[in-house]
Order: C-alpha cells, then sequence, then structure tokens
C-alpha cells in the first residue's frame, strides 16, 4: 500500500512538528489507501493537512503505538481516541 510522503509529494506538503509518521501507520492499519484517496478526490490537500496537524498534536500517542503495535484484523477500525478516526472511517468506505 502507498504511504504517505508520496501523498505529502503529491500535494507539496511538509510534515508538521511534531509528527512521527504515526498517520501512515494508522492508515495501513485501518487498510485505508492514502494514494488511491487522493486519486479518487476523497481526500484533499486541506483534509490531509488537518489530519497531519491533529496527529502531531495528539496526547495519546502511547495509546496509538500499543494499538499499531497489536495484530491487525481484516476490518480494523480506528480506535476512538484517534483524532482522525471519522476520517479513516470515512475513507475506509470507499
Amino acid at each position: 500500500m502507498p504511504g504517505l510522503y508520496g501523498v505529502l509529494n503529491t500535494f507539496e506538503v511538509a510534515a508538521p512538528p511534531g509528527y512521527t509518521g504515526l498517520l501512515e501507520q494508522m492508515a495501513v492499519a485501518t487498510k485505508v489507501d492514502l494514494q488511491k484517496a487522493t486519486r479518487k478526490a476523497l481526500l484533499g490537500r486541506e483534509t490531509l493537512i488537518r489530519m497531519l496537524d491533529h496527529c502531531a498534536a495528539c496526547g495519546s500517542e502511547a495509546e496509538c503505538r500499543t494499538f499499531l503495535a497489536s495484530p491487525v484484523d481484516e476490518n480494523c477500525a480506528p480506535p476512538s481516541f484517534c483524532p482522525n478516526a471519522k476520517i479513516f472511517a470515512h475513507l475506509n468506505r470507499d
């Protein structure tokens, strides 16, 4: 599955200070293809920037890392503590 950095390059967006790469890992865990979402116009530049900012500012990094370290099932939903959970759930439907 293509990663976040290809999407960042597509939109010419830099990762914000404090971003540790967990957004990309969460996309993989929840089976969200960020490249496909951008091609289908489901994920735009402003939404991506907002998602990155939310991830960088999130206070649940330890919980996120624990979630990402656990085995992923076929229909893995994003955890409720994730500030991008609704967006991931939406992108996972399409």
